[in-house]
């Protein structure tokens, strides 16, 4: 009987933290990844999928 409680407390905190980490660890790591795609850094200029006209000096080349 004891065995019993020590598997479904065993159970119940693998369960526990399941929920955890899908209702806060994985949101919170989301939003980050989100939130770094939004800053403009030298990793993500070169991949903008647009580009305007303001943005062809950049392109253009002096030679």
């Amino acid at each position: 009987m004891i065995s019993f409680f020590k598997k479904l407390n065993r159970e119940f905190i693998k369960t526990i933290l399941f929920i955890f980490y899908v209702l806060v660890i994985g949101p919170i790591a989301l939003f980050k990844q989100l939130f770094n795609k939004s800053k403009p850094n030298s990793k993500t200029y070169w991949k903008r999928s647009s580009l305007l006209p303001s943005d062809s000096a950049y392109y253009k080349s002096p030679y």
